[in-house]
C-alpha cells in the first residue's frame, strides 16, 4: 500500500486514481452484537499495518476509531 501510494504521488495521480483495499468480513469471526466483535488474532499485524497507513487518509474517523478499538479489544483478549 505504501510503495502504490508513492508511485502515484511521484507521478502526481494520487488524485486522480483511488485504491482500495477490500477485506473479507472472515476477518471479524462473530461479528454480532457489533459491541462485541474482534479481528481474528492471525490477522492483527496485516490490520495494524493496514490501519497504520489508513490513519492519515481516513475521512470517515468514526469508521477508523471502531476498527482501531477492534484491534486493541483483539490484542487485549
Amino acid at each position: 500500500m505504501r510503495n502504490l501510494h508513492k508511485a502515484l504521488v511521484s507521478s502526481n495521480l494520487n488524485y486522480l486514481i483511488k485504491v482500495s483495499t477490500p477485506i473479507s468480513m472472515d476477518i471479524i469471526p462473530k461479528p454480532f452484537p457489533p459491541s462485541a466483535a474482534t479481528f481474528n488474532a492471525s490477522w492483527n499485524s496485516t490490520i495494524s499495518g493496514i490501519l497504520d497507513f489508513l490513519k492519515n487518509y481516513v475521512l470517515n474517523k468514526e469508521v477508523e476509531r471502531v476498527f482501531i478499538s477492534l484491534v486493541q479489544k483483539t490484542r487485549s483478549n
